[in-house]
């Protein structure tokens, strides 16, 4: 199954993968608020 093919180092790999995209999104939705409050000013 999924558990026995995934070692502990590669479903690290895939966390750290998840957290740095939440990290990317993150900064996306940032900016983006950043853009909209300079065109309601």
């Amino acid at each position: 199954g999924l558990n026995v093919s995934l070692t502990p180092s590669r479903s690290n790999g895939f966390y750290n993968i998840f957290k740095f995209m939440q990290h990317k999104v993150a900064a996306f939705q940032v900016a983006d608020s950043q853009v909209l409050n300079r065109r309601n000013l």
